[in-house]
């Protein structure tokens, strides 16, 4: 029978480790080293996994590097690469299942998850799903933060340049001018 001590510090070794593997991910995609970025993120994922169960929430962040990358590849395309896009979207939409089978419905998690997703859908020509993802995330920072919070102001902003780009630019200039200061509100509409 292992001492707790010693079973405690196996799992700081683990984490420690797979910190490396993410920091090494994110150290190859500045880099643009996407294939090695994929091995680090696989590897700190397979020592994830191995640690903490493969339903566990911890491991849905490496599976949202891994996402990362597959999104880096697909933008970096012209054209976008889909087949990339599209496994960073299965990647995103595995994430969401999790997160919201483990989570409370109104959670930052959840928010950030939606927020992704509508980020590939947009890439991927899916506008309408896009710009519903984009209104969960925001209903989910709104109710968890009210109206005057940073998160807030960015899902606004992120949800209004989903309205302009369906060139619906009433609402997307209504839903840009929510989060600006008094003074610069009235020398926009003025």
């Amino acid at each position: 029978e292992m001492s707790a001590s010693l079973v405690g510090s196996e799992m700081c070794i683990r984490d420690r480790r797979c910190s490396f593997h993410n920091l090494a991910g994110m150290i190859c995609i500045r880099k643009k080293e996407y294939i090695q970025a994929l091995k680090e993120y696989r590897e700190g994922l397979s020592l994830a996994v191995h640690a903490y169960g493969e339903d566990d929430l911890k491991i849905t962040s490496y599976l949202c590097n891994i996402a990362d990358v597959y999104h880096s590849i697909g933008e970096s395309q012209y054209p976008v690469d889909k087949n990339a896009l599209e496994k960073a979207k299965l990647i995103l939409e595995k994430v969401l299942k999790m997160r919201k089978s483990i989570l409370p419905d109104m959670h930052d998690d959840i928010a950030v998850a939606y927020d992704n997703l509508a980020g590939i859908y947009r890439l991927l020509g899916e506008e309408e799903l896009a710009k519903e993802y984009r209104l969960k995330s925001q209903d989910i920072y709104v109710s968890l933060k009210g109206e005057n919070d940073i998160d807030v102001a960015i899902a606004y902003h992120n949800y209004a340049l989903e309205c302009r780009m369906e060139q619906d630019f009433d609402q997307a200039r209504e839903l840009s001018l929510i989060h600006i200061s008094e003074p610069t509100r009235l020398a926009l509409i003025s």
